[in-house]
């Protein structure tokens, strides 16, 4: 069982469910609420029951049950949640929460990080890892019966569905990128394609959103969440002379993995718009899960990768950052070195005679020589056959291997193509991918800024 988390002063204010009402039931919400909850205590069915600590004004707890009621029996549900309170001469039931609940959804295997309680300690929030690495928040429609199950670390499937706030057919089709990944990558894939191409002039990427799948959860009220997807599948239902459309959908596409689920919206928040099969949509909404199998996985494979390959990528930026000053080779090299996913430290004192790093991957250690030339141009200081085994041989004295990296530059204007060679068997023992293979001169941006 997880230890969950306390909602706090600030967190218990995007507690309730007015604004879910409001996005099920838009503009008659008030009085409609009122009637549904009566129909559902009426004419409801039993959703399951469960004990729990409830909070008790002097910070103390005390056993109690929960029990939830759900009509009608339709994808989109109404759902009464009910506590015992045994303070009472005669016990009685409460009414404590009530919010439309998403019946139907899509299975997704999900890290469960931690749990966020609400201050009435049936309701809370999922803070979990979706298959592919990125952070998902969501509100569990049964969180007063499964939050006792959750292991830290472990992995839940859950339905996964979302009630859209707003909902529109998206208007912008295209973005530019001007600097990060995205540049890169593109950089990397023309000399892939032309080896002699001058990517200097490649300064920004034009990305198409067409096929954009992404939920990205607020910062604040963390269930909810921002999304843009492509429409796969449309149908409609009616729930109290309400007319709802369910949209079934790719919610987000990290490192290729599907991110699948249901989004609900109301015809009124659809403001006339008629989502159609390929229509690429936009909005907001909120994000709701339930458990479906109390098995938990200890691990997910891609969770895991993709969380890797990001780790391993801000690493290297910073350790670019944390270079900056020292010979552009010894940035090239170093940086290449972190992504592959080991450590490494300057080597003192520096000097010719000297390496520049000590790599370590996994209890070995590598003196790393690096040497720096420009193109068509051998420098002064690489090493000869005879002088490469004469340090081999100093390294193993101390217990450590020796690499030796050469990199050679060619000037592109606003930065150098690079060429590397010497790293080939680390690589290969690290598993490493990707060699840095351009980099902007440096001081170039602060020149510019100070234009």
């Amino acid at each position: 069982m997880i230890e969950a988390t306390e909602s706090g002063a600030d967190a218990r204010k995007y507690e309730g469910h007015g604004g879910h009402w409001t996005a099920a039931l838009p503009g008659r919400e008030s009085n409609t609420v009122e009637e549904l909850l009566r129909w559902v205590c009426q004419e409801g069915k039993p959703a399951g029951e469960a004990k729990f600590d409830c909070p008790q004004k002097d910070g103390g707890t005390r056993p109690e049950k929960a029990f939830g009621i759900l009509h009608p029996d339709l994808p989109l549900r109404c759902f009464l949640l009910v506590v015992t309170d045994s303070t009472q001469d005669q016990p009685s039931n409460e009414v404590v929460s009530g919010y439309p609940y998403c019946a139907d959804g899509c299975v997704n295997r999900i890290r469960v990080d931690k749990i966020t309680t609400w201050s009435n300690g049936v309701e809370g929030i999922v803070h979990g890892t979706m298959r592919g690495g990125p952070e998902v928040n969501f509100f569990d429609a049964d969180f007063y019966k499964n939050h006792a199950i959750y292991q830290a670390g472990l992995a839940y499937d859950f339905s996964i569905a979302g009630l859209a706030y707003k909902l529109r057919k998206a208007t912008e089709n295209k973005m530019v990128i001007t600097e990060g990944p995205a540049v890169d990558f593109e950089r990397e894939r023309v000399l892939k394609e032309d080896p002699s191409a001058d990517i200097s002039k490649i300064t920004s990427v034009e990305m198409s959103l067409e096929e954009m799948r992404f939920v990205i959860c607020d910062d604040q009220a963390v269930d909810d969440a921002e999304f843009r997807t492509v429409v796969e599948e449309v149908g409609y239902f009616e729930m109290s002379g309400v007319g709802y459309y369910r949209i079934r959908a790719v919610l987000a596409w990290p490192n290729d993995c599907d991110f699948p689920g249901y989004i609900y919206a109301a015809e009124a928040v659809l403001q006339g718009y008629r989502p159609q099969k390929g229509d690429s949509i936009e909005g907001w909404l909120w994000l709701q899960g339930r458990l479906v199998a109390e098995t938990a996985h200890d691990s997910v494979p891609e969770i895991e990768k993709a969380e890797l390959a990001n780790v391993r990528y801000f690493a290297a930026a910073r350790a670019e950052e944390d270079l900056a000053g020292e010979p552009l080779g010894v940035v090239v090299v170093g940086r290449t070195l972190v992504q592959w996913g080991g450590e490494i430290q300057l080597y003192e004192p520096r000097g010719q005679t000297t390496p520049a790093f000590l790599f370590t991957y996994k209890q070995a250690t590598w003196q790393v020589w690096v040497c720096a030339q420009m193109e068509n141009e051998k420098a002064s200081d690489v090493l000869s056959a005879s002088e490469q085994e004469s340090r081999v041989q100093s390294a193993a004295g101390c217990g450590h291997r020796a690499a030796f990296a050469v990199v050679e530059f060619t000037d592109w204007g606003h930065g150098y193509r690079i060429k590397m060679a010497g790293l080939e068997q680390l690589q290969e023992i690290t598993g490493g991918s990707g060699v840095l293979n351009y980099i902007k001169k440096p001081g170039l941006a602060a020149n510019k800024e100070g234009q």
